[in-house]
Formats: structure tokens, sequence, C-alpha cells
């Protein structure tokens, strides 16, 4: 306990980021993917608004990636998608 209260004075540890409630979007969930497409330039879209809201459904439970953002992969999408661009649908 000393050790741990010397380290922290000296900024070495700090207090642990306590995690978030996990998402209630389970695998197989149908959402809207917001999806952000690049135009013949390589630039996207939705800097521009371009959006397109594709008809999906999540492949995987939501994790927390390196940066405590939640994701998931989705049917559609190689590399996982924040469930920010991501909007549940009904049926």
């Amino acid at each position: 306990m000393i050790r741990q209260h010397a380290l922290a004075l000296l900024g070495l540890v700090g207090p642990q980021a306590q995690s978030q409630a996990l998402p209630n979007l389970p695998r197989g969930t149908k959402v809207w993917w917001e999806k952000s497409e690049a135009d013949a330039e390589n630039v996207m879209k939705c800097e521009t608004g371009g959006e397109t809201m594709i008809e999906t459904s999540t492949r995987t439970e939501p994790f927390q990636d390196e940066h405590n953002e939640w994701m998931t992969y989705i049917i559609g999408s190689k590399p996982p998608v924040p469930l920010s661009d991501l909007k549940a649908r009904r049926s």
C-alpha cells in the first residue's frame, strides 16, 4: 500500500478509468449503419454530409478497443465499427 501511494505521488500510477456499462446490443441485433464513403479523390463524404444508411446486423458482442470506445463487427464491414455509427432498428 505504501508503494502504491509513493508511485501515485510520483505520478507513475493514477486512478484507473472505470469501464462503462456494457451496451445492450447483443450479437445478431438489426441495426442501421451510418457508413461514410470516400469519393473518387478518396475524400470522405461524411465531411460534406454524404453518409449512407445501410441496413445490417451485428456479428459480435460489443467490445472496447484500446481507447475504451465501444466497437462491434457488423455484416458488410471487415474492420470493427464504433457503436456511435449504429442505430438499432425494428424488425
